[in-house]
């Protein structure tokens, strides 16, 4: 997606992928959070829209999530012997 449309996006609380850096973008209220393996920055919404006017991203999905049921297990098992 464009920047315009990412901005929407992030206006509803979605967080983004920048495609070109890998980067994770959230936004709160008119702050934009920026994340890289490297580097982090909280930026303006305007700055973010000129710094980044060229760049594509995508909605992150974390499909990563919390496994309750592992998550019980281990806990169990944690509590039994520690």
């Amino acid at each position: 997606m464009e920047i315009i449309e990412a901005i929407e996006k992030l206006k509803e609380s979605h967080a983004l992928v920048c495609l070109e850096n890998r980067a994770l973008i959230k936004m709160e209220k008119d702050k934009v959070y920026i994340w890289h393996s490297q580097w982090h920055s909280k930026l303006s919404r305007n700055d973010f829209i000129s710094l980044f006017q060229k760049n594509t991203f995508e909605v992150y999905e974390n499909d990563h999530g919390i496994d309750m049921e592992k998550d019980e297990e281990y806990y169990t098992w944690r509590n039994r012997y520690l």
